[in-house]
């Protein structure tokens, strides 16, 4: 009689492992169910792009999103496309960074060159002198200049002069560094 009672413990015990992992499992088949699931849209030169290997982006105050490509920029409402190049006033065609200025003037790097873009149009600055082949790398705006690095050294632009300014004792030590980012 004992050997029956301690096979139907075993029994009973065997059948609530079974429910209790049925039930455990299905509980998270269910929250699994209920995941959140995100949207990805590819957009590319179908969709409008100007060109497809985009090398920084950035979203502007107003919501705007920017691509800066080996092809030019594109500026992306959400739905379209406006594309810049060098038919539009940049210098050159490889954008390697983007940022928006206090102002809300976009500021863009690319190879030999500085260009902004507000309300009135496209306005690019060709470098000169050890700048002319500099690669931009980062802009950062610091009060009324904004700080440019490059493969050869940090420089300070001035916004009001609109022209590269002597660097100051403190930009010195980084005058000859290649400087990937600026970071406050």
């Amino acid at each position: 009689m004992s050997d029956l009672i301690r096979s139907e413990t075993i029994q009973r015990w065997r059948k609530f492992i079974l429910i209790s992992t049925a039930v455990f499992l299905s509980f998270f088949c269910w929250i699994n169910a209920f995941a959140q699931q995100y949207t990805f849209i590819p957009y590319s030169i179908k969709e409008g792009l100007v060109q497809s290997q985009v090398r920084c982006l950035m979203q502007d105050s107003r919501g705007y999103i920017w691509a800066g490509t080996l092809g030019g920029l594109s500026k992306f409402d959400g739905r379209t496309f406006q594309n810049f190049d060098r038919n539009s006033g940049l210098l050159n065609n490889q954008i390697n960074c983007v940022i928006e200025l206090k102002d809300g003037t976009i500021a863009i790097g690319s190879n030999g060159s500085i260009s902004f873009i507000n309300g009135l149009g496209v306005k690019s600055i060709a470098l000169e002198g050890k700048w002319k082949e500099s690669t931009i790398n980062t802009l950062f705006q610091e009060d009324e200049n904004l700080l440019v690095g490059t493969e050869n050294g940090l420089f300070s632009y001035s916004l009001m002069e609109e022209k590269i300014i002597s660097t100051s004792a403190n930009l010195e030590p980084l005058s000859e560094k290649h400087i990937k980012t600026i970071l406050r």
